[in-house]
């Protein structure tokens, strides 16, 4: 009786980005949703996920690919992402360029409002920050973000 092994691959039809959830889920026989939650808490608690996932998108071969080296199967990997990438790119670009000015508006408050935010927390945990009391910062940016809100609407009506 022969058994066969049974090996890793980057899904090439369960994939989001370079199928390495995808591949996880039918190997150990999960739901990739349930892998692609996983992977993404590792993401944002501890950052290990994303470096994971970039080492496993590089070495993990996809399903599909026959190739005989290690070496041949991080060539193809790292081809096949520089396409995902530039696809991935271009479809940005035509998402932010389609969009009209008054849909710019909203999106450069909240990506404003991100990068305050994680500036704010990197320079706590480095301790920067430590004149700041958190009880009282959250309130005052809500306050001052309503405020921000209504000044722009009376602007507008002008």
């Amino acid at each position: 009786m022969i058994l066969m092994q049974k090996r890793l691959y980057r899904s090439r039809d369960n994939h989001i980005i370079a199928g390495v959830c995808g591949g996880l889920a039918d190997y150990f026989g999960l739901d990739p949703t349930l892998v692609r939650i996983g992977m993404a808490a590792l993401v944002f608690f501890d950052g290990m996920g994303l470096i994971a996932y970039i080492v496993m998108a590089l070495i993990v071969p996809k399903e599909s690919m026959r190739v005989a080296s290690p070496t041949q199967v991080v060539e193809a990997n790292i081809e096949e992402l520089a396409e995902t990438a530039e696809e991935l790119g271009e479809r940005l670009e035509q998402t932010f360029t389609s969009t009209t000015r008054q849909t710019r508006a909203p999106r450069a408050v909240l990506g404003g409002a991100i990068v305050v935010l994680g500036t704010f927390l990197l320079l706590r945990n480095f301790n920067l920050m430590w004149w700041i009391d958190p009880r009282w910062l959250w309130p005052g940016v809500l306050i001052l973000g309503g405020l921000a809100v209504i000044v722009h609407g009376m602007r507008r009506k002008i």
